[in-house]
């Protein structure tokens, strides 16, 4: 996490980025990154930095369904879209429900990329609520309320979890 948040903050600099300057190569002007809209560019970087994690779970999944079934549906005539909406994709909701339960946990766990690369900033705009923990636990030393809220945060973990478990249940597919 601290490797991708210091490569995107000097990939995002607005003086001496690498992308303001292919903007300024270009013709373009510079983008102040980090200060128009800091959350969507946290968010797009923590889902820059997940991809390659969730691709190979992905694939792994792939790997898991037998080539009979697709040889089956190929002996009945069906085309590749009809094997992917009829096969692939329903024993993938396994693996489907495992990316999302991980990605809504670490989601909710954001720090790393807040804290380096904004340091919660411009004003509170990237004061996610792990970022917010840390900042009340050493910056204020109230440990007992930063304790409450993690807490608290691993209740909402553990609601979401349990929600996504069981809307995962109603779809399970048994081969």
């Amino acid at each position: 996490v601290a490797i991708v948040g210091l490569l995107w903050r000097n990939i995002l600099d607005p003086e001496l980025g690498v992308l303001n300057r292919l903007l300024g190569a270009l013709g373009l002007p510079g983008q102040q990154w980090l200060n128009t809209a800091p959350l969507l560019t946290i968010a797009a970087i923590t889902l820059w930095q997940s991809v390659g994690y969730t691709m190979v779970l992905f694939l792994a999944g792939l790997q898991g369904i037998p080539e009979t079934y697709h040889e089956a549906a190929r002996m009945d005539g069906a085309d590749a879209w009809r094997r992917f909406w009829s096969i692939t994709l329903p024993l993938l909701a396994p693996t489907t429900l495992f990316v999302s339960v991980m990605a809504v946990i670490s989601g909710l766990q954001a720090f790393g990329q807040a804290y380096i690369i904004t340091n919660g900033g411009p004003g509170d705009a990237t004061d996610l609520s792990v970022f917010h923990i840390f900042n009340v636990a050493f910056r204020t030393r109230d440990f007992g309320y930063s304790s409450a809220q993690s807490v608290l945060l691993l209740v909402v973990i553990v609601a979401f979890t349990l929600i996504q478990l069981r809307a995962g249940k109603r779809g399970e597919v048994v081969y």
